[in-house]
């Protein structure tokens, strides 16, 4: 873990024409895919595969076929954690557990590796000041490049600790220490300083404290989000910096009011600026794309900002056209049909693959898709629902679609987010 942090840390560091981060993607990428693309491999990953290869094939490069290839890693790297993380644990008897624990430590990791820059070490990523809502201090971006991808990777990673709170009802420690989690989560999704990741994060604890079965405790978890949500009123109702930034306000620009119609207006722009970037560049454009790298381009001269429409279903228009947005679509439903069955064998996992649903869904209808560590945040979760699906098949046809014998269901461990 302390290693993986160092590296993370480095990520910036250019080492000729490379960054440490593109390095190490590509020995990890090619790693696995020399030890699992040597056998079949199931639909899903197919399409994620294609997907991934379309970011290549685009109709400008101005930006040169090195930034092209990164994207395309970036898009391979949580289909190929995802099928190895099944392929090594699927045969074992506990492997639900083993994969829910993964996305445990995983989530862990992300939120404590916050806590250095919090005690005042200096990020090597570029650092945004939040003055222009009046506070004296940075956003708690930690070792993430921007906004955006640290707080849905926080908001992430502190639901699935959330969800996963029986395996930390064992003692009075682990109990603290899981409040104490939920704690520095939250506050790092607050002072990552998103709406976006505000109202996800928001949803994501009000479908925690319904999905209780229990009937009292529900009621006492439903209280307590009723007692917060009124405590964080009656504080962010009278605190300047939140509501301009809720408003879309700066303090050089103050005369904006907070309502649910221009939080939802407020991506409505960027949305028409993107559909008129591709009809500048006529049914080619719209077929195959220009790449991401032009598109923020484009932003850039039309809005004075760098950046690309904050909705999934256009920026992936623009980087990759309509057949790419068809592929991708294929490589979700596919991903999804495999993880809804292993939902309806193990009612167990419902929960957690709802909360990774319900974060896939926010963050590509409100922003640009969840980012690629929150993804890995998620990935032992999906995994275990994968598992959980070979396994039915096996029962039902005698052998697995992935194409080998495995154990029963019944012998694996059945405590994972039970409620």
């Amino acid at each position: 873990m302390a290693a993986f942090w160092v590296l993370l840390y480095f990520e910036p560091v250019q080492i000729g024409p490379l960054k440490v981060s593109q390095i190490w993607k590509v020995v990890l990428i090619m790693s696995l895919a020399l030890l699992l693309l040597r056998r079949s491999v199931p639909l899903w990953f197919v399409f994620a595969f294609l997907f991934s290869f379309k970011q290549i094939l685009y109709l400008t490069f101005p930006y040169g076929l090195m930034t092209a290839i990164a994207s395309a890693l970036d898009a391979m790297m949580f289909p190929l954690v995802l099928l190895y993380l099944f392929r090594t644990f699927k045969e074992k008897p506990d492997a639900v557990t083993i994969l829910h624990n993964f996305s445990i430590y995983a989530s862990l990791f992300f939120i404590f590796s916050a806590v250095p820059f919090l005690l005042g070490l200096q990020s090597l990523q570029p650092q945004r000041d939040l003055a222009m809502w009046g506070l004296e201090s940075n956003a708690a971006t930690g070792l993430f490049y921007t906004l955006a991808p640290a707080s849905q990777t926080y908001l992430a990673a502190t639901l699935v600790i959330m969800a996963s709170y029986q395996r930390f009802s064992g003692s009075l420690r682990y109990i603290a220490f899981f409040l104490a989690t939920i704690a520095l989560g939250t506050y790092l999704v607050y002072f990552s300083y998103t709406r976006t990741g505000w109202i996800i994060y928001a949803g994501g604890v009000i479908i925690l404290a319904l999905s209780i079965k229990s009937a009292s405790r529900k009621m006492m978890a439903i209280s307590l989000v009723a007692m917060c949500a009124v405590a964080a009123y009656a504080y962010l109702a009278q605190n300047e910096a939140f509501l301009l930034r809720m408003a879309g306000g700066a303090t050089y620009r103050q005369d904006v009011e907070v309502s649910w119609t221009a939080l939802m207006q407020s991506r409505f722009p960027f949305i028409v600026t993107a559909i008129d970037n591709l009809n500048s560049f006529g049914l080619p454009g719209w077929l195959i794309g220009y790449g991401d790298e032009t598109t923020r381009g484009l932003f850039l001269q039309k809005t004075g900002m760098a950046i690309t429409s904050h909705n999934a279903t256009t920026t992936i228009l623009e980087g990759s056209g309509l057949i790419g947005l068809v592929v991708y679509f294929s490589y979700v439903a596919a991903l999804w049909r495999r993880v809804r069955h292993g939902m309806r064998t193990d009612l167990q996992l419902r929960l957690l693959i709802i909360i990774g649903g319900y974060c896939w869904i926010a963050t590509y209808v409100l922003s640009h898709g969840l980012p690629l560590y929150a993804q890995i945040a998620f990935a032992g979760i999906f995994a275990s629902a994968l598992v959980r699906a070979a396994q039915s098949g096996r029962r039902v046809v005698g052998t697995s679609g992935f194409g080998q014998s495995g154990i029963s269901s019944a012998s694996l461990h059945p405590d994972i987010g039970a409620r």
